[in-house]
């Protein structure tokens, strides 16, 4: 039998959308490194995953792994983020599975919505600062104006006191949003993460389920 590809597992599987970001980069590293090897690539992978980049960790294993598949310090490394994947998934469940309810399991959907809010509600927070800015230098240009002082600047400092309570709702609303957000887009990735870091795991230790779908289907 020959080796299973991990790529060609993982865009079957994933999709040429989702898989892309796993795929690049890693050939570009290292190509002008005339020594680098195996090992090298591994001190990347490492690297990168304690520094919470997950996806070029991710980037790098593959390419190590369809390079040299029994690389035993790679697939240690892949058992320790699966294990690590599995037990942030597995602490934050309840949370997960009330967002999905909560968004019909229309996650994709669901982000874009969020975002959207988001940034409108962030063009709205620049035209009031913009807003409260001009309110200031005129109350500020006038200080010496007996006049406005007498007969403007309460005015103006009701407009100011107004936009600034309204810049506080907003900032809560737009807070509430992106947070809200950040909290989908977090379950999506880890959840991603996990499955990507799973079926790794899977080609190198049983590998006969894929050597069975690469003989079916031709892979290349």
């Amino acid at each position: 039998m020959r080796v299973v590809p991990i790529k060609k597992v993982l865009k079957n599987y994933l999709g040429k959308n989702k898989v892309e970001k796993y795929l690049k980069g890693i050939e570009v590293i290292f190509s002008n490194k005339l020594t680098a090897n195996t090992m090298d690539m591994y001190q990347y992978a490492l690297s990168e995953f304690a520094e919470g980049e997950t996806e070029k960790a991710i980037n790098a294993i593959v390419f190590i792994l369809d390079f040299d598949r029994e690389h035993k310090l790679t697939l240690h490394l892949c058992k320790t983020m699966l294990f690590g994947l599995t037990q942030y998934v597995m602490e934050r469940k309840d949370d997960f599975a009330n967002l999905k309810k909560k968004y019909e399991n229309d996650l994709d959907s669901a982000t874009s919505k969020l975002k959207k809010k988001a940034k409108d509600i962030e063009k709205i927070l620049q035209e009031k600062e913009k807003a409260l800015e001009e309110e200031e230098k005129i109350v500020f240009d006038n200080r010496s104006n007996f006049i406005f002082n007498l007969f403007k600047k309460k005015k103006y400092k009701n407009n100011i006191n107004e936009i600034k309570n309204q810049l506080s709702t907003s900032k809560q609303e737009y807070d509430k949003y992106k947070d809200e957000c950040d909290k989908v887009e977090d379950m999506i990735q880890k959840e991603e993460y996990l499955k990507v870091i799973g079926l790794i795991v899977e080609i190198c230790i049983f590998p006969v389920r894929f050597e069975q779908e690469l003989a079916k289907t031709q892979w290349k």
